[in-house]
């Protein structure tokens, strides 16, 4: 708990020390009200995986191990071993895990769709007034 020290704020956790200690969480056992946290947090913060895995570098330094990181956010069978949460709505599990999924790989894969601007060729040549 000593590296969250610098990340609280009168006796409250940081955003950055939320998301890293949640994080951290999901890479030891990944349990599904984790899984919940992170996602509400994520969603209310609008961050996106890469400024999580800043999170967690601030607060547990750089030695992250962030192939393993991704891994564990796209791990679900421990948490889906656990019964429902109070107030989890029927489609609410899917909806987490489909998050992590995209978002863990949009972060690994670009988009395989081509978009017709990204084939449009543009002249950065310095116009000339009067030419």
């Amino acid at each position: 708990m000593a590296e969250l020290a610098s990340f609280t704020e009168q006796r409250r956790l940081s955003v950055t020390g939320i998301v890293a200690t949640k994080l951290h969480a999901i890479l030891d056992r990944g349990t599904r009200r984790d899984f919940f946290d992170l996602y509400v947090t994520m969603q209310i913060q609008a961050l996106g995986i890469a400024e999580c895995l800043a999170a967690m570098r601030d607060v547990y330094g750089p030695e992250l191990n962030e192939p393993l990181l991704l891994r564990a956010l796209t791990y679900f069978e421990d948490a889906e071993r656990e019964a429902t949460l109070p107030g989890e709505g029927a489609n609410d599990w899917t909806t987490v895990k489909d998050f992590f999924l995209t978002r863990v790989g949009q972060l690994l894969v670009p988009p395989t769709k081509v978009l017709a601007i990204q084939a449009r060729e543009v002249d950065v040549r310095p116009r000339h007034e009067g030419a």
